[in-house]
């Protein structure tokens, strides 16, 4: 049997900017989404990215409830208005 196998030597982070969604399937509050420009980071080594990155969240600490949502797209200049609507 013959055996494919894929290596990766490099990865390139890129960072998108929040910004209020249209995501209808929100429990409450406005959606966040990312917007389409990004700022792209240098490429670096897999190896290394692996050994100095944070641990990842599960997904109860990825969800973020409708007070801190708002609060993060008042701190981005949205009005309440934008952000109830």
């Amino acid at each position: 049997m013959t055996y494919k196998r894929v290596a990766f030597d490099s990865l390139t982070i890129r960072e998108y900017p929040v910004v209020i969604g249209d995501n209808p399937g929100v429990s409450g509050g406005a959606p966040l989404s990312l917007g389409w420009e990004y700022h792209e980071y240098q490429p670096q080594n897999v190896e290394m990215y692996e050994y100095t990155r944070r641990d990842r969240r599960n997904k109860k600490q990825m969800t973020i409830p409708v007070e801190k949502r708002a609060q993060i797209l008042l701190r981005l200049g949205y009005s309440l208005q934008e952000i109830a609507s």
